[in-house]
């Protein structure tokens, strides 16, 4: 044999040949994205939760503080607007303390919130504390 028959490969069939190796794509975030999207489901799932769960205690709220229906349904309007006009002092949490602790923040006020109006004596304490602490903590 010649030396150009001896230093070139004998070529390959189909079975022998070698794929390159494919590389994955690394994801930005390390893999965490879907731990994020679970998240925010759970957080839009249990704002919401509260929101709705409202209408279930409405009638109890009427007989247990003896009030009308009109002065009831104050506690889920005040709830509403606490919790969307709450958006401007959620950025300014977020941008003083960061996100981690403003939204932890936000779970201890709506949970002291929820805790408080179960000793409400009066109606005015459960727009104060459902009303305007857990609405403000939901957003």
């Amino acid at each position: 044999m010649s030396s150009i028959e001896r230093s070139s490969p004998a070529p390959e069939t189909d079975e022998g040949m070698k794929r390159p190796s494919e590389k994955r794509a690394e994801a930005p975030d390390g893999g965490w994205g879907w731990c994020v999207v679970l998240a925010g489901f759970t957080v839009c799932f249990c704002t919401a939760g509260t929101i709705r769960s409202l209408g279930v205690f409405f009638l109890e709220f009427v007989d247990h503080f003896d009030t009308t229906y009109g002065r009831t349904s104050w506690i889920t309007s005040i709830t509403l607007a606490s919790m969307y006009g709450g958006g401007p002092l959620a950025s300014l949490a977020n941008r003083a303390v960061g996100p981690r602790c403003a939204v932890m923040l936000g779970g201890v006020m709506s949970a002291c919130g929820c805790m408080f109006a179960s000793f409400s004596t009066r109606v005015v304490y459960v727009y104060l504390t459902l009303g305007v602490m857990t609405g403000k903590a939901l957003y």
